[in-house]
């Protein structure tokens, strides 16, 4: 599956949540997989780390920042809710 159809596949899913999510906070999705951390991949998981460090670095801008991946650990509302504790 190449990466634009696997976008499309998720599409749905963002949009229901940006939808649910109108009242609370404001929601924007960017899409940081580019060029150079495909071929970090082929170099090592360091080099693949440090180029998804330098994409996501310009996001980092003092807000709250989450940053999710579709094949993540799926956890529910309240085990998500944990991970903002203290």
């Amino acid at each position: 599956m190449k990466r634009g159809q696997k976008i499309e596949l998720y599409s749905p899913l963002i949009e229901h949540y940006i939808k649910i999510s109108k009242g609370f906070a404001k929601i924007e999705i960017s899409y940081i997989f580019s060029k150079e951390i495909q071929r970090a991949h082929d170099i090592s998981a360091k080099a693949s780390q440090s180029a998804y460090t330098k994409a996501l670095n310009r996001f980092l801008n003092g807000s709250y920042n989450i940053a999710l991946d579709p094949n993540g650990k799926e956890l529910d509302s309240f085990e998500f809710s944990t991970l903002f504790k203290g």
